[in-house]
């Protein structure tokens, strides 16, 4: 049972940071993170990291 929480945890915090995304590029925002997988999407968004990813 705890790592189908863990599981369910993840996706839904990776839905919710993906939506954050597409709003600030909607809106030509920055957008905040600190996760490295959205590396990828610098040329497409601005983002500020909350600590630079490695």
């Amino acid at each position: 049972m705890p790592h189908q929480v863990t599981r369910r945890y993840l996706r839904i915090h990776l839905l919710f940071d993906c939506f954050g995304a597409a709003l600030a590029k909607l809106h030509r925002a920055e957008f905040v993170t600190g996760d490295s997988e959205f590396r990828a999407l610098e040329r497409e968004l601005k983002i500020a990291w909350l600590n630079e990813p490695r």
